[in-house]
């Protein structure tokens, strides 16, 4: 209900969601339901830390590149101290330009926080979430408070490789490119949700983020880890 409700309203001056099951679905047959929101406008997001440099996209002209970055991530927790969950976005390729055609989210690096604990992975609005894994099949975590380096290259096939400390750990297959049509969006620490709504600010530090107009080899992606 929560995302649904964000995708609609949010960045809006006005909604209007039509509260049926056909819309949100139905947990609980033959119960009356209803829909109660309440939302507040906020600038809170100026006083995060993310930086928003959009020519960036400009010089992804190829079909083959890859970026990444060092990440240092804090441990997500409430104010009690308990456990809490948190996606992050490290870097992100998106669009200024929305309709039926087009995606937001075109290349992003992004990490998923839980206490001291996460996994880094890479996300398109094609092939949604690659998860690193071990060769056992056991989905990858790292730990707060420690430097990792994660990386994506992707080449004019399609074919792309997620790295974390220069270690090949996933492979995928996506047509997702940054967009060269001078629209392009590029941010570090921060994704822009439906409507440009700023989002998923990062909890830690991001350094030495690169993007490279090819498609970096092994050997190449371990030189510059």
């Amino acid at each position: 209900t929560f995302d649904l409700v964000e995708s609609q309203c949010l960045g809006q001056t006005a909604c209007s969601i039509n509260p049926k099951n056909e819309v949100f679905g139905d947990p609980c047959p033959g119960n009356d339901k209803w829909v109660s929101i309440a939302m507040r406008c906020s600038d809170r997001y100026m006083q995060k830390d993310y930086v928003m440099d959009h020519e960036v996209s400009k010089l992804v002209t190829s079909d083959a590149y890859s970026f990444g970055a060092w990440i240092k991530p804090m441990p997500v927790v409430t104010s009690t101290g308990a456990a809490a969950t948190k996606v992050m976005t490290i870097a992100a390729f998106g669009t200024s330009i929305m309709n039926k055609e087009t995606k937001m989210n075109l290349g992003v690096i992004q990490y998923k926080g839980t206490g001291p604990k996460g996994e880094a992975y890479y996300y398109d609005e094609n092939i949604l979430d690659v998860k690193p894994k071990y060769a056992s099949g056991k989905f990858m975590e790292l730990s707060a408070g420690e430097w990792a380096h994660v990386f994506v290259t992707i080449d004019a096939d399609n074919n792309g490789v997620f790295y974390v400390n220069a270690q090949p750990v996933q492979t995928f297959t996506t047509a997702s490119r940054p967009d060269k049509t001078g629209s392009g969006l590029f941010t570090v620490g921060m994704g822009y949700g439906d409507n440009y709504v700023p989002k998923e600010f990062n909890l830690g530090m991001i350094d030495n983020v690169a993007v490279y107009n090819e498609n970096l080899s092994a050997s190449m992606v371990e030189k510059v880890a």
